[in-house]
């Protein structure tokens, strides 16, 4: 008896998958999103107490050792994929070995450009991070690559995506929930509801808001994660992993052979998610092709075709030159 009135068990289990559908799922979302927020305000906060300048010296903590490594071989130049933390403990903690790296590359991709040291969009462990690289770079003379060129435009484009998916996703599972709950979900109505529901499921768990808690859920430390991103990965990180990867095979055709003959490799010194990202789609050729086009009327709207090459000066500036790919 429910409310006064004989319900049998199979109306009962109806009425109990509708309340789920319309309440329960929805709060889960907006639960994640509110625990995504709380966990980038946290950072936030800890991160005014940073000093931003870089550092010159080892000091071994937690984050010693990188956390992935790949040798990749593209149109005959050897590579290595590095994937890394963009902190300051980190670049304290591996300090000798980001500098023996850096000591023998031919060129160094790398994930921000000098320029971004005095961005606001970058956080002072990060720039502590940054600033030390750059450092290398005009201690040992080794021009610098940058082509990451959607990072911020894409967590932008992320951002409005995340809502649009929330209210979606919200949406089509409280019309399915309401179309139970009155005994009307007809076969049309389940797929119509449960279309939208999946895309803006799809498009909301695509988003850092989501994914990110998930992650901490999930791993311990930044090693372990990084090696499982591709299974936990957001849509933007995503795009960029695959646009560095067709990137990295550009840089091979516009440079004479004698840019990659100054070192041992070409260094892609990134965060762990983006070294395997790239790896990745480097070995699947024809996946990276079905993927760039799919990705060709989204985050490629925020993207450009420039890749920028900094070469050291003896001022400890850079002189810097772009190609239109």
């Amino acid at each position: 008896m429910v409310n006064g009135q004989n319900i049998n068990r199979r109306e009962f289990f109806r009425k109990l998958f509708g309340k789920t559908i319309k309440v329960g799922i929805p709060l889960g979302l907006v639960a994640s999103a509110i625990k995504g927020g709380y966990d980038a305000l946290s950072y936030k906060s800890e991160d005014n107490q940073t000093d931003p300048a870089p550092v010159n010296k080892e000091t071994p903590n937690d984050y010693t050792g990188l956390g992935v490594t790949f040798d990749k071989k593209v149109n005959d130049i050897d590579f290595k994929l590095y994937g890394v933390l963009h902190c300051k403990s980190f670049i304290e903690g591996n300090y000798n070995q980001l500098e023996q790296i850096v000591k023998d590359s031919s060129l160094v991709v790398a994930e921000a450009e000098p320029e971004d040291i005095e961005s606001e969009y970058i956080y002072n462990d990060a720039k502590s991070y940054f600033g030390t690289l750059f450092e290398m770079c005009q201690k040992y003379n080794k021009k610098l690559v940058y082509m990451d060129n959607s990072s911020v435009g894409g967590h932008l484009l992320q951002g409005l995506a995340t809502i649009s998916g929330l209210s979606m996703g919200a949406s089509g599972f409280s019309l399915i929930g309401q179309n139970i709950k009155d005994g009307e979900l007809t076969r049309r109505k389940l797929i119509s509801s449960g279309l939208i529901a999946t895309i803006g499921t799809y498009i909301f768990m695509g988003g850092s808001i989501f994914a990110e808690p998930i992650k901490s859920l999930m791993y311990d430390n930044y090693i372990e994660q990084s090696k499982y991103e591709k299974i936990y990965t957001t849509h933007v990180t995503d795009h960029r992993d695959l646009t560095l990867a067709n990137r990295l095979i550009k840089l091979t055709e516009i440079l004479d052979k004698k840019e990659f003959e100054t070192g041992k490799h070409v260094s892609f010194i990134f965060g762990g998610q983006h070294a395997i990202g790239a790896a990745y789609y480097l070995d699947h050729p024809v996946f990276r092709k079905i993927k760039s086009a799919v990705y060709r009327c989204t985050y490629d709207f925020v993207d450009n075709d420039k890749m920028t090459i900094y070469t050291p000066t003896p001022y400890k500036t850079w002189k810097r030159k772009d190609y239109i790919l």
